[in-house]
């Protein structure tokens, strides 16, 4: 299948072109830059190649308002150019807007590029779909420009106030999940496609600021991993990740508590009260000889030979399990069993730790016994 793609530099145009290249590989893609729009040699080339045409390309922000929708349609007048010149009896997929039925400038100009499309594939006959979009959200968004949540995020990172300037609710779709209704609509759709969002991507702006300003004191200032309370907060921080500069946000790094024995890290924690450490431990060096009362820890062994050693409050049973290297397992230390670990091997043993909850150190609920 040969796709065409206008906009491929853009905000969508990126995460189809790539999903396409990685995530659903079969088709070859032929892409029509913004520049490529006034060589009509290029532009009769890529309606020539192309079986199913997605149009992206179009601008919705100007500090000139006529020049939005003179844009918009003069993309729309050179596709169809060639389309009559050429004879394409494709799929043409526009990607139109939920503003294209508002009085606004932008929303008339995807308003009448819809109806050039729709008029041209009755006389060239081919399938045309208006694919009606709501705001889209999702790594890469431009601030400013494509979405609230791109500003949102990108203000949040840089530290200027998240201003909230309407209090309606807002209909917005995760960029992931627009790339598969339009990769649907590749095999069969009808000649309109308004896309409608589930409940909880009908937000409100301030209620998407409450939940980035949690983000950013849990992972930014607290580098934990946040809590997610449904699809579009876990689709909110990975967009929000997608705005910190890497050079000067990572490494993060952890603190390494060294003694005789050793030395143990945390690694990460996760809110939701999920805590990863890890220990390397020397030989015959045993760690532990303490309980919990409500706390589940997961003891892994990731390299070396150990033993560990589990006994119930209150009863002599000693439970054991050696581990040998090159054999990874897992073990819980379950509340109110004492437990320890030694390396009984000829090099140093490293182990990951796992625990339900955090460390706090005004209830540790770590209790000392031998086992």
């Amino acid at each position: 299948m040969k796709v065409g793609i206008t906009g491929y530099t853009g905000f969508i145009g990126y995460h189809l072109r790539y999903s396409l290249i990685h995530k659903y590989r079969g088709c070859e893609i032929i892409v029509l830059g913004k520049d490529d729009f006034n060589n009509s040699k290029k532009v009769d080339s890529f309606i020539n190649q192309s079986e199913i045409i997605v149009h992206l390309a179009g601008i919705n922000r100007h500090k000139n308002e006529d020049f939005i929708y003179t844009e918009n349609l003069r993309l729309a007048n050179t596709l169809i150019k060639s389309i009559d010149k050429n004879k394409f009896q494709g799929k043409l997929i526009f990607a139109s807007s939920i503003q294209q039925n508002t009085d606004t400038i932008y929303g008339h100009a995807k308003k009448q590029c819809s109806e050039l499309f729709s008029r041209s594939s009755i006389k060239n006959n081919f399938q045309f779909i208006n694919l009606i979009i709501p705001n889209v959200f999702g790594p890469f968004c431009k601030p400013n420009y494509n979405s609230f949540i791109a500003t949102f995020c990108h203000n949040l990172i840089n530290n200027i106030d998240l201003e909230v300037r309407s209090e309606a609710s807002i209909p917005i779709i995760y960029i992931d999940s627009l790339i598969i209704i339009i990769l649907n609509l590749f095999k069969d759709a009808n000649n309109e496609q308004l896309i409608e969002v589930d409940e909880e991507y009908l937000v409100k702006p301030y209620q998407v600021k409450e939940v980035l300003l949690r983000f950013k004191n849990d992972y930014i200032l607290n580098k934990i991993m946040p809590n997610f309370n449904n699809s579009f907060e876990k689709n909110l921080f990975n967009t929000l990740s997608t705005y910190l500069n890497i050079k000067q946000f990572y490494p993060l790094y952890n603190t390494k508590h060294i003694d005789e024995r050793g030395f143990f890290s945390e690694v990460s924690k996760i809110n939701g009260n999920a805590q990863f450490s890890y220990s390397i431990t020397k030989e015959n060096i045993t760690r532990g000889n303490h309980f919990h009362t409500n706390k589940i820890e997961r003891f892994t062994v990731i390299d070396g030979d150990a033993l560990i050693k589990i006994r119930k409050i209150g009863s002599e049973e000693v439970i054991e399990f050696e581990i040998k290297e090159n054999l990874p397992v897992s073990i819980d230390m379950i509340p109110w069993h004492t437990h320890n670990i030694t390396n009984i091997g000829k090099k140093d043993l490293i182990t990951l730790f796992s625990i339900n909850d955090f460390f706090d150190n005004e209830a540790p609920d770590t209790y000392h016994e031998i086992v």
